[in-house]
């Protein structure tokens, strides 16, 4: 009886979980980005909103085409210090061994500011 109780508890707990628990968007400027991980590697970032650092990782579950595209665009933004959107979506309890990444925060997308560099240019003339 006890084992149907834990398995019946079990399971619950395995169909309450969300792939897409919340989404949304933050705007800033990435501050660290990094490959990383000791049994599954992936792809973190933090990104400065200028209130707060939020921190998101690259879903390791997407193809290579998509990671690599991400990938690029980051590492660009990054050397170029523009600012970006990350459209993301975050997961509740789909992650439990970290092996899609180490955030729970996956990107789905990401969108340059070309006005933020603008910007800065003039400011620097």
């Amino acid at each position: 009886m006890k084992k149907i109780i834990l398995l019946l508890i079990g399971y619950l707990i395995l169909i309450s979980c969300s792939e897409k628990f919340t989404e949304g968007e933050e705007t800033g400027v990435i501050t660290d980005f990094k490959k990383t991980g000791l049994f599954w590697e992936s792809w973190e970032g933090s990104l400065d909103t200028g209130y707060k650092s939020f921190k998101f990782s690259i879903d390791n579950d997407l193809d290579e085409k998509k990671i690599s595209e991400i990938v690029k665009q980051i590492k660009r933004s990054y050397s170029e210090k523009t600012k970006i959107t990350v459209v993301y979506h975050e997961v509740f309890g789909k992650n439990l061994f970290h092996n899609r990444g180490f955030t729970d925060c996956f990107v789905d997308s990401i969108v340059i500011n070309k006005q933020s560099k603008l910007i800065e240019n003039k400011t620097k003339k």
